[in-house]
């Protein structure tokens, strides 16, 4: 494949400008590839149609009957967690080593409830904290919202190690959407914290199944609900006994891995893609 900026053999795009910019003469020989793990649907409506400007579309829900034009690109739900972790190793991944071994440490130490975000879009997270400090609840904020603490750093092991010190960590979506999970809720899993969470993959009534269903252990989740307060108090007074359950299911070892077979397969199309398109622009 070349690199030449003017004539590429591919183009990754996302939510930068308009739409129809990818659909640049210079990039017209070229194999397009569209990722985002925003929330297109609720943030970025004027991308409903995007399939219809690239070939290739990675995103946190397939596209299936969402566009109103028939669907021309091929596409492929990769959530956002997947690339923040090093999941891309496979087998000799870390990430899936903690997964395979599904304990955690200190246990016994770990106390309080903690929330770490920058942004609230639809102010669930703020109402939770509300409700919260309502009932007297203390909650470690080490970010932006509700700050009452120094900073920690912005990379994820920054978050896993200030996490690993507290029993709960409020982790809910900032918005909703089929499909969308962030690395919120990984991230609380991966510190060893119990999730207070609340999102898509809690909604399975209106969402449905997700394959991240195949990796959680949901006994071991707090949904956001009109109990969790009930339930927050009760964790807090003997956080043994939950934190003592297993995080994750038996089967997300190989659900993971299967996300990872997957991609492999949709990057191969890629390639097969350029290839195929450079032959024919030789000939």
């Amino acid at each position: 494949m070349t690199l030449n900026s003017y004539k590429p053999d591919i183009v990754f795009h996302s939510l930068f400008g308009p739409p129809h910019a990818i659909d640049n003469a210079k990039y017209i020989n070229s194999t397009k590839v569209f990722y985002s793990g925003e929330n297109t649907d609720l943030r970025f409506p004027e991308y409903a149609n995007i399939d219809q400007h690239t070939d290739f579309y990675i995103n946190y829900h397939t596209l299936k009957a969402r566009q109103t034009t028939p669907k021309i690109c091929q596409d492929i739900r990769i959530p956002l967690w997947f690339f923040c972790f090093d999941f891309y190793k496979r087998e000799n991944s870390t990430t899936l080593e903690y997964i395979k071994n599904n304990k955690i440490t200190n246990a016994n130490k770990r106390q309080g409830t903690a929330l770490i975000a920058r942004s609230d879009f639809y102010n669930c997270r703020q109402s939770i904290l509300d409700i919260f400090k309502r009932h007297k609840i203390n909650v470690a904020c080490p970010s932006t919202m509700g700050n009452n603490m120094p900073s920690i750093g912005p990379d994820i092991k920054d978050k896993i190690e200030f996490l690993e010190n507290y029993a709960i960590n409020i982790c809910p979506e900032n918005m909703m959407g089929e499909g969308y999970l962030t690395e919120k809720l990984f991230e609380c899993v991966m510190s060893g914290c119990i999730p207070l969470y609340d999102g898509a993959f809690c909604q399975q009534e209106k969402y449905g199944l997700l394959m991240e269903h195949d990796i959680f252990n949901t006994d071991r989740i707090i949904m956001a609900s009109p109990t969790m307060v009930d339930q927050t108090i009760r964790v807090l007074d003997n956080p043994d006994k939950m934190l003592g359950l297993p995080m994750f299911l038996p089967t997300a070892f190989n659900a993971i891995l299967n996300m990872c077979d997957e991609f492999d397969a949709f990057t191969r199309e890629i390639v097969k893609h350029v290839e195929a398109r450079k032959q024919k622009h030789i000939l």
